[in-house]
């Protein structure tokens, strides 16, 4: 149906009129001065106004004060580009009532032509219920975010728990386990000093009690004097072995508890290691000899007690594992930094696949299973060094001797001149 078709049916001024007086939306409309010409019965109901209170005034009437200001530059960007613009609800818009109180609202503009002269129609809902059922949804959103977030840290807290709770009981198995692992070695080591001791206590006790048999069969008979010194020198030298042996069971016995410590003190090294030759020649087997250098500063300030007993030890070990005639070096270098001791003699060297042993506990090499000892020594030597935070390395060929090598960091401080 057309327009003309529309207006024979009905009063056309009629229908505008019935739609501007009962329109559930408010209706205003404004010149381009921004007053306002006309406003419908929705419109007085909304902002609580009576005609003739609005008629003439201008638009900034129904806006509230702090926005008033800036309402009226809007008014005049608009009316220099009319157009239309639709209802725009949730961007903060609110209307000002005749009693002063403020709600929120939305809003849409017509340019109008009426008789010549331009006009806007404004047409506003109040959006209280909308802005309070968005307000009200804001509210769920933000309760359900922290229901979200508590139960969050819940779930956190309660995975916190889970995760401590599953280490401490990694923890509890690693502990049961690494304890049961130190069984299993104490009781491995036990059975192996069970057979070394039985061995290696057994030789040197036989060999005095047969002796002091012996010895008590020759009674005060001068032809067995000579009988007699070779027995006493057996037995003298198996009371050195025993007391040995003992000493490294004692000294690995007090590592482990821990009662050994590092204490420095002021010495002239030089003298400590002429010393320590001095008693090792007595030492040395037919046609054996220690050949001895120095060099650098003689006054340190180390652990003297632990350098002789590492000394010592290898010197005692470079004896035993090399054969008559043969040379032992010992050279100590004393530098800025550190403590160099080389041990080199012409034994019987270590096998290959038994180097990387050989500071294990009870740990003997093939090639010396004949020849009396511990197979602590090493280990104890090792145990010293790491007191000291020193190092100890070594080179060897089968058959060919071997040679270590001991480095003791000293700082400058540490070296009196």
């Amino acid at each position: 149906m057309d327009l003309t078709r529309l207006e024979n049916l009905f009063d056309y001024k009629a229908i505008c009129e019935a739609i501007f007086n009962h329109s559930i939306e408010a209706i205003v409309i404004v010149d381009e001065q921004g007053r306002i010409k006309h406003a419908n019965p929705c419109s007085l109901s909304l902002f609580g106004y009576t005609i003739d209170e609005l008629i003439d005034k201008r638009v900034e009437i129904l806006v509230p004060n702090q926005f008033k200001k800036d309402h009226h530059h809007q008014v005049s960007s608009y009316n220099k580009n009319p157009h239309a613009r639709a209802m725009a609800g949730g961007i903060g818009l609110y209307g000002q009532k005749k009693d002063g109180s403020v709600f929120p609202m939305s809003a849409s503009l017509s340019p109008a032509l009426i008789e010549g002269q331009k006009f806007t129609i404004v047409l506003v809902i109040d959006s209280t219920e909308i802005q309070d059922s968005k307000d009200k949804l804001k509210k769920l959103n933000q309760d359900l975010e922290q229901k979200v977030a508590d139960r969050t840290k819940e779930l956190a807290q309660m995975v916190n728990k889970l995760e401590k709770a599953y280490a401490k009981r990694q923890k509890a198995e690693e502990d049961a386990k690494e304890a049961l692992k130190k069984e299993k070695e104490l009781n491995e080591l036990k059975s192996r000093f069970v057979s070394m001791a039985s061995h290696e206590f057994r030789t040197p006790l036989s060999t005095i009690l047969s002796s002091v048999n012996l010895l008590e069969k020759y009674g005060n008979d001068s032809k067995y004097d000579e009988k007699r010194v070779k027995h006493f020198e057996r037995i003298t030298s198996n009371v050195r072995n025993l007391t040995s042996i003992l000493n490294d069971f004692l000294s690995l016995d007090k590592l482990q508890e821990g009662k050994i410590e590092c204490y420095k003190e002021a010495f002239n090294i030089k003298d400590l290691f002429t010393t320590i030759v001095e008693e090792q020649n007595d030492q040395l087997k037919n046609g054996q000899s220690m050949a001895f250098t120095f060099f650098g500063e003689q006054n340190v300030h180390l652990d003297k007690h632990l350098i002789k007993n590492i000394a010592l030890n290898l010197l005692s070990n470079a004896i035993k594992y090399s054969d008559e005639d043969k040379e032992i070096k010992l050279d100590v270098d004393v530098l800025e930094k550190k403590v160099i001791i080389k041990i080199r003699d012409q034994g019987i060297g270590i096998p290959e696949d038994d180097k990387q042993h050989m500071f294990e506990r009870f740990f003997r090499a093939k090639n010396a299973t004949n020849i009396q000892g511990t197979g602590l020594g090493l280990t104890i030597v090792k145990r010293y060094l790491d007191l000291m935070n020193g190092t100890i390395d070594f080179e060897s060929e089968y058959m060919e001797g071997t040679t270590f090598i001991i480095k003791i960091p000293i700082s400058s401080q540490s070296i009196e001149k």
